[in-house]
């Protein structure tokens, strides 16, 4: 399971940490935001050289390069389904008002940790 953390980590993690800053963003100091938005940027560099590009690699362990797969996967998909999801259950309920940011943050948080729990029944079930 561990290894299961340590792949999603990248991906997943800056998922989550974004969706962090996002619901903390009116609540941050400008000088924190200039500090939290470098930390997100250097985290995002350092998935992008853990992206997964041999699939036919050996791997190092099934459990880690399930996670990492599963947080690239995620990243990728949830540049659609989150926006598309996000819109589907808050258009309904306020017909006026667009979601505020601490919204899209949550929405963010919610689909990192569902990431994270399919990489683990993933790699427990392969």
């Amino acid at each position: 399971m561990l290894a299961v953390v340590v792949g999603w980590l990248p991906a997943g993690g800056a998922l989550a940490a974004t969706g962090f800053h996002m619901v903390n963003h009116d609540d941050l100091l400008p000088r924190t935001r200039v500090r939290m938005a470098w930390v997100l940027g250097v985290w995002g560099v350092l998935a992008l050289t853990t992206m997964p590009l041999d699939i036919n690699s050996p791997p190092l362990s099934d459990s880690y390069y399930t996670g990492l797969r599963m947080g690239f996967l995620g990243v990728l998909v949830g540049a659609i389904v989150v926006p598309l999801g996000v819109y589907l259950l808050w258009k309904p309920f306020h017909r006026r008002k667009e979601p505020t940011t601490a919204v899209w943050g949550y929405a963010f948080i919610v689909f990192a940790v569902v990431l994270l729990l399919l990489a683990a029944a993933v790699s427990w079930l392969g």
